[in-house]
């Protein structure tokens, strides 16, 4: 990003309103060309893999398209919304970027966009995740015994495979539990 991002938000909310004029008048030619400007503003502005990009791209293409269209009033109406957009992260911005509890970042530059947590679960340990994947309470109920027991090792083997049932007893259930779908889907013996 630009070294001053509030000058760069600034711009694009300028060809923002100039956009609107145009679409205003359902100006085709100069609405086309508006907004090409603010898609070559933003994509050397921000960069092309940076996040506020990846955001803004999507919303500038669906208004080019409604102008090719000559759909100027939904156009119209994306390119207000972008621009009221626009205003509230200069707006976010000049207040320091402050959060509800007081807390405020320095300066807009010390946010790091391009941060990824590497998880968004939290860590669950190794039997939890593991009891989570057991289908049946009284399977899963007999597993918690063994893990508060410390008795990993006692996993029965048939506890290890995708199912305890061996598949004729699967076949005769799904019969019996869905009639219709076993007149439509006959498994291979």
């Amino acid at each position: 990003m630009a070294e001053n991002p509030a000058a760069v938000f600034q711009a694009l909310l300028a060809t923002t309103h100039i956009l609107v004029e145009h679409l205003t008048r359902s100006d085709e030619e100069n609405s086309h060309t508006a907004v090409t400007v603010l898609l070559m503003q933003a994509f050397t502005s921000l960069g092309p893999e940076s996040v506020a990009m990846k955001q803004f791209f999507p919303a500038l293409e669906a208004i080019k398209r409604r102008i090719d269209d000559s759909d100027f009033e939904s156009a119209l109406k994306q390119a207000r919304l972008f621009g009221r957009q626009l205003q509230e992260i200069i707006d976010l911005g000049s207040a320091g970027g402050a959060e509800p509890d007081g807390d405020a970042p320095s300066s807009p530059e010390s946010i790091d966009l391009s941060f990824r947590p590497k998880s968004y679960f939290w860590p669950l340990g190794l039997e939890k995740g593991v009891l989570n994947h057991i289908k049946g309470t009284k399977r899963r109920a007999a597993l918690q015994r063994l893990i508060d027991a410390g008795q990993l090792d006692e996993i029965p083997g048939s506890w290890r495979g995708p199912t305890s049932r061996p598949r004729s007893a699967r076949r005769s259930a799904a019969s019996t539990q869905c009639p219709w779908a076993a007149s439509i889907c006959r498994t291979k013996r």
